[in-house]
């Protein structure tokens, strides 16, 4: 799903004269409810999640030996960081930017190395390359209010 996809789609319909030819990928369907688009975004979201500890197990991470210990591993490192934020960079790395940087693992298999080292350096105790991902991640997002 894409919200650049969105809006070239309002683009060429409120001015079809300046449009020749686009390609859109992850459009959205605007009969959606907002709550049908976050539903199908929450299942994509599990499922790159799923796909990501199968992955990590299969190439042998360092963040455990099968699904269960991965995402064990994932998941305290999520914890700790509600009460006690790594030093990340300028800024603490909390459980929301962590959270933030695991949205990689919908990008899918390209994003999953990056991904696995940068969580097993975070359970170290070096935040600052987890804040990095995280701000790739949700910078997509954070430009378009930057104006």
């Amino acid at each position: 799903m894409s919200l650049g996809s969105v809006l070239g789609d309002v683009y060429a319909t409120l001015h079809p004269q300046r449009v020749g030819r686009m390609v859109l990928d992850g459009g959205l369907n605007p009969r959606q409810s907002v709550v049908e688009v976050v539903k199908q975004l929450t299942r994509t979201s599990q499922l790159g999640y799923e796909r990501f500890l199968a992955w990590c197990v299969k190439k042998g991470c360092d963040l455990g030996t099968d699904t269960k210990e991965v995402n064990g591993a994932i998941e305290g490192l999520v914890e700790r960081l509600k009460s006690k934020p790594l030093k990340g960079g300028d800024r603490p790395v909390g459980a929301s930017l962590a959270i933030a940087a695991l949205l990689a693992a919908v990008g899918g298999e390209p994003y999953w190395q990056e991904l696995e080292a940068r969580l097993a350096q975070a359970i170290k105790g070096d935040g600052d390359p987890l804040l990095k991902l995280a701000d790739a991640i949700t910078g997509r997002w954070l430009a378009m209010f930057r104006e």
